[in-house]
C-alpha cells in the first residue's frame, strides 16, 4: 500500500524532469546583429567589472573550476539565456551588494537583450531592491566562484556567437 503514494510522486517528479527544459527554453527572435550590438556596448563591459570585482573579492582563489555551464554548439543564445536564469538572487535584502546589483543589471540587459524572461529570478521589480547605495558585503569563496564560474561561461559563450557572425 505504502507503493502507491511513491510511484505517484516518483511520477511527477519524472514529469517536472521532462518539462525543465522547457521553462528555460528562449527562442530569441531579436536579429543576431542587434544581440551583438548589446554585447558590445552594453553587455561585455559589464561582464568584464563583475569578473574583476569578484576576482577582487577572493575570486582569483577558484582555480581550476569544473566546468557546470556549457555552451551548446549552434545554440549559443540559449545557452546563455539558461546561465543568466542560473544566477542566484536569494533573499534580497533592502540593500543589495554592489556584485549582486551589477549581477542584477547584466541580467536584465541580457534578458531585454535576447528579448526572453527566466521563469525564476523574475524579481524585476526596482523598488524592492536598493542599487544607489550598494554594501560591500564579504560572500564566501565557494559562491564567488560559482558566480565567476557563470561569469566566465557566459563571456566565452558570447565570444563564440561574436566568433560565428565575423
Amino acid at each position: 500500500m505504502t507503493n502507491v503514494p511513491q510511484q505517484a510522486l516518483f511520477g511527477s517528479y519524472l514529469l517536472a524532469l521532462l518539462l525543465l527544459p522547457l521553462a528555460y527554453s528562449c527562442e530569441s527572435t531579436r536579429p543576431k546583429a542587434e544581440v551583438m550590438e548589446d554585447y558590445k556596448c552594453v553587455i561585455h563591459p559589464l561582464l568584464q567589472s563583475i569578473e574583476n570585482n569578484i576576482t577582487l573579492l577572493g575570486g582569483q582563489e577558484c582555480g581550476e573550476m569544473k566546468q557546470k555551464h556549457l555552451c551548446e554548439e549552434d545554440n549559443e543564445r540559449g545557452s546563455i539565456h539558461k546561465m543568466v536564469c542560473s544566477i542566484p538572487f536569494k533573499n534580497p535584502k533592502k540593500t543589495m551588494s554592489k556584485i549582486k546589483c551589477d549581477l542584477r543589471n547584466l541580467t536584465v540587459n541580457i534578458k531585454d537583450s535576447l528579448n526572453c524572461s527566466c521563469p525564476r529570478n523574475e524579481d524585476d521589480n526596482p523598488s524592492k531592491f536598493n542599487c544607489k547605495q550598494p554594501h560591500h558585503r564579504n560572500l564566501r569563496k565557494e559562491r564567488l566562484c560559482n558566480l565567476l564560474s557563470i561569469i566566465k561561461a557566459i563571456s566565452s559563450c558570447y565570444k563564440k556567437l561574436t566568433n560565428k557572425n565575423s
